[in-house]
C-alpha cells in the first residue's frame, strides 16, 4: 500500500464539524453503494444459473431458432414491456425516459459560488478543445479581477494555445517515431500513437506545459479562425502529412545505418557513435519537416504572436475608463493572471482499478517533448468532492475531467445518474461499477469543464449538486451552465485539479516528488490516457 489516506482531524471548530459530518455522510453513502454493488453482482446469477453437476445446463453456443418463440413471449409478458414498446419504438429513447424528479432536484441554485460565477460562457464549436477552454475559463476570472475588466464576454485566446498544441503534437509524434523506429507499424504502442496523435484533446499537465512555454494572450490579440473552430479538415490534412513525414524518418534511419555499417564493422565508429550520428541526421531532417507543419497551421489559423513578441491590449475597466498595456504572451501569463500559477495545482483522480494514494502516469502521453510527464494522484471521489467544495468556498473555480455523455441531457444541462429510467422501461438492471466500466471500455474521460458553484445540504454539509461552466455555447443547459449531482460526480468524474493549499500534504508530496519506481505507469492506450 501507499501512504495512509488523508483524513480530517477530530472536529474542533464549526467548519471542521461540518466537514466531519460531510465525511461521515459520504462514507456511509459509499458503504451503501459498495454493499448494493455486491448484492447486484450476486443477483446476476439466478437459481437456474447455478452449476449443477447432476443436471448440466442445456445452453448452446449458437442461438437456437426454437428459443426465439420463448424469448418473444417473455419480452412482452409484462405490461410495462408492452407499454414501453408502444411508446419507444418510434421515439427518442433517452428523451422519452427522462425522469421529471431529476429536473426538480437539479435546479440551478447553489449555496456557494465563486465571485464571478455566471460570466458569459464560451463556445468551442466544432472542435475538441474543451481542455483549452476549461483552462482559459479558469484563468480569465483571474484576469478580469486583476485588470478590472468591464466586459463580461472577455476571453483568453483558445486559438493561440490550440496553434501551439498542434505544432507541439506533430513534433511529439515524430520524436516518438524516431525513438520507436525499430518497431513494426503494427506494434500495439506505435500503432496507437499513429492513430491518435493529432486529436484536439488534451490534459491539464499538457496545457500548463503549453502556458509555461508559450504564455497566453487575450482573444482579441489572436481571434478565432474558421479552422480553429472547425478543426476536422485541417486535422486530417496535417495528420496525413505528418504520417508521411514519419515514414520518411524511418526510411532515412535505415539508409543512414546502412551507410555507416562499414565504418562500424571496421572499428572507425562504435555502435554508440553510429546511433548518435543517425539521431542527429533524423532530427536535422525533422526540423525541415516541422517548418512545413508550421506553414500549414499558420495558413489555416493565422500567424500567432511569438512568446516574447510584444502586443498591445486595450479594454474598459469597471468604471468605463480606457486602459491599455503592452506585454508579451509569456509575460501576460506571469503578470496578469492573478493568483493562478501554471504548476501550482495537482490532478487528483479516481481510478478504482489501481491502488489509492499512488502517483499514476501514462506512458508517452503528452504534447511537448521533454516536458514533465502527466501526473495523477489516485484517491477517492469523496476526498475529491471535499476539495472541490473547499476550493469554491475560497473563491476558486475547479478544472475537472469527466465522461460527459453518461446520463446527461444537454438541453436541460442535467448530469444525474437518475436522469433516465432505462431499467423499468426495458426490464433490466444496469450494474457495472466504475472499475468495471473502465476495464471494459464503457467509460473514460471525454470532456473537461469548470466547477464554480456548489449546493450543500443544510443539515449535513454534504454536496448535493455542482454548477458546471461548459464550453458549448449559451444554448446548452441554462445559459451555457450544466448542473451535476453528487452521485454523478462519484460515478463519472475522473479528475479534479486542486490548488496546492487545498491538497492534503501527503498527496502533494507524492505529486511533487514526481514519477519514480513506485509510481504506476499505464500504457499509452489505457483509458486513463484518454484526452478530454
Amino acid at each position: 500500500m501507499g501512504s495512509a489516506p488523508s483524513k480530517p482531524a477530530s472536529p474542533t471548530t464549526p467548519v471542521e464539524k461540518s466537514n466531519a459530518a460531510y465525511v461521515h455522510h459520504v462514507s456511509a453513502d459509499r458503504t451503501a453503494r459498495i454493499q448494493a454493488e455486491q448484492q447486484h453482482r450476486a443477483s446476476r446469477w439466478t437459481q437456474h444459473d447455478q452449476l449443477d453437476a447432476d443436471a448440466p445446463g442445456e445452453g448452446t453456443a449458437e442461438i437456437a431458432l426454437d428459443r426465439l418463440d420463448e424469448w418473444h413471449q417473455d419480452a412482452f409478458a409484462a405490461p410495462t414491456s408492452r407499454l414501453a414498446a408502444m411508446t419507444l419504438h418510434n421515439a427518442n429513447i433517452a428523451d422519452s425516459l427522462h425522469v421529471r424528479d431529476a429536473e426538480i432536484t437539479n435546479q440551478h441554485v447553489f449555496t456557494h459560488s465563486v465571485p464571478l460565477h455566471a460570466k458569459a460562457v464560451t463556445n468551442q464549436k466544432s472542435s475538441g478543445r474543451c481542455w483549452l477552454f476549461a483552462l482559459t475559463n479558469l484563468i480569465r476570472l483571474e484576469v478580469i479581477k486583476q485588470l478590472d475588466i468591464k466586459d463580461a464576454d472577455f476571453e483568453l485566446s483558445q486559438s493561440y494555445l490550440h496553434f501551439c498544441d498542434k505544432l507541439e503534437k506533430a513534433n511529439f509524434f515524430l520524436e516518438n517515431v524516431i525513438e520507436l523506429a525499430d518497431r513494426a507499424w503494427d506494434d500495439r504502442e506505435l500503432s496507437f500513437l499513429s492513430s491518435s496523435f493529432y486529436s484536439d484533446g488534451g490534459q491539464w499537465d499538457m496545457v500548463t506545459s503549453l502556458i509555461v512555454k508559450y504564455g497566453v494572450v487575450p482573444q482579441s490579440v489572436f481571434p478565432e479562425s474558421f479552422n480553429s473552430s472547425n478543426t476536422s479538415r485541417i486535422n486530417w490534412l496535417v495528420t496525413v502529412k505528418v504520417r508521411e513525414m514519419a515514414q520518411e524518418l524511418r526510411d532515412l534511419k535505415a539508409v543512414s545505418e546502412e551507410r555507416l555499417a562499414a565504418s562500424v564493422a571496421s572499428g572507425r565508429l562504435t555502435p554508440a557513435q553510429r546511433d548518435a550520428a543517425v539521431l542527429g541526421t533524423l532530427r536535422a531532417h525533422k526540423q525541415k519537416q516541422m517548418k512545413d507543419v508550421y506553414r500549414m497551421l499558420a495558413i489555416a489559423y493565422g500567424k500567432p504572436p511569438r512568446p516574447h513578441e510584444e502586443f498591445e491590449f486595450s479594454w474598459y475597466d469597471s468604471k468605463g475608463r480606457y486602459q491599455s498595456l503592452r506585454t508579451t504572451p509569456y509575460d501576460f501569463q506571469v503578470k496578469y493572471t492573478g493568483t493562478f500559477t501554471a504548476k501550482g495545482s495537482c490532478s487528483l483522480v479516481h481510478d478504482p482499478r489501481n491502488e489509492p494514494n499512488k502517483l499514476i502516469t501514462v506512458s508517452r502521453l503528452g504534447n511537448i517533448w521533454g516536458a514533465e510527464p502527466v501526473r495523477y494522484v489516485n484517491t477517492d471521489p469523496e476526498l475529491m468532492m471535499r476539495k472541490v467544495v473547499e476550493s469554491v468556498k475560497a473563491g476558486h473555480a475547479v478544472f475537472f475531467g469527466c465522461d460527459v455523455g453518461q446520463f446527461s441531457h444537454t438541453p436541460s444541462g442535467i448530469m444525474d445518474t437518475k436522469l433516465y429510467d432505462y431499467e423499468h422501461a426495458f426490464g433490466i438492471t444496469l450494474g457495472l461499477t466504475k472499475k468495471e466500466r473502465l476495464q471494459m471500455g464503457e467509460s473514460q474521460m471525454t470532456h473537461a469543464m469548470v466547477i464554480d458553484a456548489v449546493h450543500l445540504d443544510a443539515k449535513t454539509g454534504a454536496p448535493l449538486r455542482f454548477a458546471v461552466q461548459n464550453s458549448w455555447g449559451s444554448t446548452a443547459g441554462k445559459e451555457g451552465y450544466m448542473v451535476m449531482s453528487a452521485e454523478w460526480f462519484c460515478q463519472f468524474v475522473y479528475q479534479v485539479v486542486i490548488r496546492k493549499e487545498f491538497v492534503p500534504k501527503d498527496l502533494w508530496t507524492l505529486f511533487e516528488n514526481g514519477v519514480d519506481d513506485r509510481s504506476i505507469v499505464l500504457p499509452c492506450y489505457d483509458p486513463m490516457g484518454a484526452l478530454a
